[in-house]
């Protein structure tokens, strides 16, 4: 498992260093105008996403997928070690994006404004950046759970035809069962009570990551079906 998780990373690691280049420009950027819940809740979704698309681009145009099984592990194995790498990742970019956007946005607040571009002596409220990346993780490990076991069954080429249907098909299901009067209701009361909001969002990222569990047990079976 370690070796596959470690295998992930080595055949990215000049695209993580370079969307992690990328992030921390946008963060210091974003945070002199403080807007740095716009700026972590945009770079918590595109490295996670970003990183995807190039473990499963690297399966399929450099045969990694063929030589990982010829190694001495299961099916899987392979499953669970590629949800592990993605998970990694969303930790690291969660604890990362978090800490330099509560300490940029801090610094900024206290520097004089030498350009009206520039809106110093302001700062975000540190709640809404915390709910910020929050509710991002959570999103993301639903969309995740969604297209992970697609992704792992058929493939980046084939899924990515597949994907967008799963998406609609789930968000006409949602629309279905969801009453708006009851969701405005909820989402008013939670408005009202910033506790209460933050225990909301924890609660969904735990919710998510359940899913997220559950997706890589549907994962293993439909990848077991796979021919390589």
């Amino acid at each position: 498992m370690k070796t596959l998780i470690y295998s992930d990373f080595a055949l990215c690691r000049d695209r993580f260093l370079y969307m992690a280049l990328i992030s921390v420009v946008v963060l210091i950027l974003l945070a002199a105008m403080h807007l740095m819940s716009t700026a972590i809740t945009c770079i918590s979704a595109i490295i996670p996403m970003s990183l995807l698309m190039t473990f499963f681009v690297n399966d399929e145009t450099g045969k990694w997928e063929v030589y990982r099984m010829t190694m001495p592990l299961s099916r899987k194995d392979a499953v669970f070690g590629r949800y592990l790498s993605i998970l990694i990742i969303m930790g690291l970019s969660f604890g990362v994006c978090l800490c330099l956007g509560l300490g940029l946005d801090a610094i900024f607040s206290q520097l004089p404004a030498f350009s009206g571009w520039f809106n110093a002596g302001e700062s975000e409220n540190a709640t809404v950046i915390l709910l910020s990346e929050l509710v991002t993780t959570m999103v993301i490990l639903i969309m995740l759970a969604i297209t992970l076991p697609i992704l792992m069954r058929f493939g980046f080429n084939r899924a990515t035809t597949y994907i967008p249907v799963a998406m609609v098909v789930i968000f006409l299901i949602g629309i279905t069962l969801i009453d708006p009067a009851t969701l405005e209701g909820v989402l008013t009361a939670l408005f009202t009570n910033e506790n209460a909001l933050v225990l909301s969002a924890v609660a969904g990222c735990a919710v998510a990551l359940l899913l997220y569990f559950l997706s890589a047990l549907l994962a293993v079976r439909l990848y077991r079906g796979k021919e390589l």
